[in-house]
């Protein structure tokens, strides 16, 4: 599966915290996540899914289609939890 990340500018730079503070500065365009991440770390990110809620970022897969989830249907609810608590407690 592809990460296609694209920066909208709304957040400049877009950066992921959990995944090693790393930086996109806007304009960042069709860049591949799995150049600098495994799958299972994308997926696991819980600032790539912040960045994707707060449409700091478009993220596609190698079709073109968005992807607005990371995990699946079960675990989006626990996720956005996990996201708003993270967010409480970092800020």
């Amino acid at each position: 599966m592809a990460f296609i990340m694209s920066t909208t500018g709304i957040q400049n730079p877009v950066v992921f915290p959990d995944l090693g503070a790393r930086t996109y500065e806007h304009p960042t365009t069709d860049y591949d996540l799995e150049l600098d991440f495994s799958e299972e770390e994308i997926k696991n990110s819980l600032d790539i899914q912040l960045a994707i809620d707060n449409n700091w970022i478009i993220l596609i897969d190698e079709n073109g289609d968005p992807i607005i989830s990371l995990t699946t249907e079960d675990e989006y609810s626990i996720s956005r939890e996990i996201i708003a608590w993270n967010l409480i407690l970092n800020h």
